[in-house]
Formats: C-alpha cells, structure tokens, sequence
C-alpha cells in the first residue's frame, strides 16, 4: 500500500498555511485514519457531527463513518475491515441506547457474534494491532460494567471515556482533536522510521 506523507517546512506555521497544508495531505491520503464506530439505532446524530467536526480538521478522506464512506456497489463488510485495518485511531460513540436489548432474544445486541459494532470494537483493540482507541460518551451516556460487555470487548473500559454534550462541544472536540492528531502524528513518524 502506497502511503504519502507530506513534509511541511517550518514556514507553515500561521494557521491559515496550516489548513492548506492539512487540506494537500487530505487530497493525497488513500485510506482514512479515523474509524468512527457507533450502532445507527443509537446516537447517529451525535456520530455524524463528530465525523463532521473530525472531517472538518483532518479533511474527509482521512475519517470513515460508514454511511457516507461506503461507495455503492462495495461490499460494506470489506469496506468497514479495510478502514479498521488502515485507521490509526478508532472513535466509538457510545449513546444511552447503545446496549439496548435485541428484541428477538432481550440480551444487548452486541452479545450476539454477529453483531457489527462489537466486531468493529474487536478489531479496533486486537492486541497486536491495537489501535489507539478513544470512547466517546454522547447525550449523557455512561460507560457500562464490565459484565455488561462480552468478554472479548472488555478492554475497552481500559481506555480513558470521553463525555460530550452541547454546552462544552467545541472545547471537548477540540481537545479530541488534538489528541487524535497525536497519535496520527506519532503513527506518521513511525512509518517514514520504516525501511
């Protein structure tokens, strides 16, 4: 896989040159570095602006949220594994509904091992090849019990939560921000350190 990675020189400190430089490297990056995972019967609301907002500071190619990021005619299971497989950083909305009991059995949803979020989750915290993982807890969600989540998931409740909600919006996603930036950033370092 052909991987660009754009020098910017010290010149390219106000932030306006910034942006444009951001918005050169958007243009040339192939695959995303963001997954945002999150269950559509739960806060896609919430998931879209957060991709928006990511979008917005990092350029749409570099941030997958499936809805809008799977091609017609593409196979969404393939495409959902090739951006997990790429991403350096996964974003999991987690909405009060998020553990909401399947109508067919009244057990959560992600119990089930087909379910796609907890496959998604799975892949994202695979220990050799974790990624960095950032929960995201949106309209006053909390994060669950351990017992809540099948056994597989549980590192999740490892990672630091992050709340979210309309009165500290911007200061909240600006701080994720720029933590995500750092781990791109260090993953970027990683690979040009490559042979």
């Amino acid at each position: 896989m052909k991987r660009f990675v754009l020098v910017i020189g010290t010149g390219w400190t106000s932030p306006a040159k910034r942006r444009v430089a951001r918005m050169i490297g958007t243009t040339l990056a192939e695959t995303p570095d963001i997954f945002i995972s999150y269950r559509r019967s739960d806060a896609p609301a919430a998931a879209g602006r957060i991709a928006h907002d990511l979008a917005e500071h990092f350029g749409q190619r570099r941030v997958f949220l499936d809805i809008q990021d799977i091609a017609p005619s593409r196979a969404w299971d393939q495409s959902i594994e090739g951006a997990i497989e790429s991403c350096k950083a996964g974003v999991i909305v987690i909405g009060r509904r998020w553990l909401a009991a399947d109508p067919a059995d009244g057990k959560p949803r992600l119990f089930r091992d087909d379910d796609v979020v907890r496959s998604e989750i799975k892949r994202l915290i695979k220990e050799e090849k974790a990624k960095a993982v950032f929960p995201v807890l949106v309209e006053g969600a909390t994060l669950p019990e351990a017992s809540d989540l099948p056994e597989d998931i549980r590192s999740l409740l490892r990672r630091q939560a992050t709340s979210i909600d309309n009165a500290g919006w911007e200061v909240t996603m600006a701080r994720l921000i720029r933590e995500v930036e750092q781990v791109i950033r260090e993953a970027e370092v990683l690979v040009r350190r490559e042979p």
